[in-house]
Formats: structure tokens, sequence, C-alpha cells
């Protein structure tokens, strides 16, 4: 969707001719959709995929992205992506917009920020996270650990004080 900022990292993607962007999710029949696929020639889409095969992808990505537009205040300030967690749990350099939600939950020693809906530093910071050699996946899945349902588990019980 376009809140998510697929398009943003689509645009970014469009002149990046040594990386492989790769878009899961949506749904064949959804406009976004159809319009992704056609905007991000260069790029493969792959349209919904089982949950249980995510791992497979992420494991061989190199990069993971999380675009949250900024332009829509849900997706900036009141999201809380599943996608987020699991992107930190696998160890792997994530990159994410620069929107008070995913901020929230990550920071610089864990990710690279972009300027949220900002296409050239987008671009940029792609390239960057790419070429880097620190290992802030691995800071990030430390931190995943804080948010394992059994941790909000616990959280939940001491609130309710049982």
């Amino acid at each position: 969707y376009k809140e998510k900022g697929v398009f943003t990292l689509a645009k970014a993607c469009e002149n990046l001719k040594s990386v492989n962007c790769i878009f899961l999710g949506g749904n064949k029949n959804e406009p976004e959709f159809k319009q992704l696929q056609k905007f991000a020639e260069n790029s493969k889409v792959i349209p919904y995929v089982k949950h249980s095969d995510v791992p497979k992808y992420i494991a061989d990505a190199d990069l993971l992205v999380i675009p949250n537009s900024a332009k829509d205040k849900v997706f900036a300030e009141d999201t809380s992506p599943l996608k987020l967690f699991e992107y930190m749990a696998s160890g792997k350099k994530i990159l994410a917009s620069d929107v008070p939600a995913i901020k929230a939950i990550l920071n610089e020693k864990m990710a690279w920020f972009f300027q949220a809906d900002d296409v050239d530093d987008l671009r940029k910071k792609i390239i960057e996270a790419l070429n880097s050699e620190d290992d802030k996946g691995m800071l990030a899945a430390r931190e995943a650990k804080k948010y394992s349902w059994k941790e909000r588990a616990k959280e939940i019980l001491a609130f309710l004080d049982i």
C-alpha cells in the first residue's frame, strides 16, 4: 500500500541497477499491486506468499527495508508492523524510514534510517547499508528478544498484577 511506502522504495530501486529489489506481499487483484508491478520493472514483485515461506526470503536478503510513509499519521506514528520484529529477529541489516513508530523500537545502533518519502535519500541509504561492514543486525536481533510473545505476556501479567 502507498501508506507503507512501497512506491517510494520502488522509485528508489529504479536506478539501482546493481541491486536486486524484491517486493513481497500484496494480492494480484489489488490495484496498488498491479501498479507496483508496472512501476518496478527492474525489480521482482511477488504476490502474496504464505507466512511460513517468508523466513526463506528474509534469509536470502542482504537488506530488509521498512519504507513507511510519513504522510499517513497511522503508519508514521501508531503502527507496529510485525515484519519489523521478524526483521529484527533475523539479524539481517535493516533500513527503515525515520518515522516515530519505527524509531520507538529501533535506533541507529540497530538499523539505518532514511528520510521518509525521500526517494533520493532512500537510494543513498540502500547503497550505504549494503556496503557497510557494520553488524547492526545482530544488535537488532538481541533487542528483538524483548518483544517475544513470552515477554509480552510477562508485561501484561505484571500490568494486571497477577
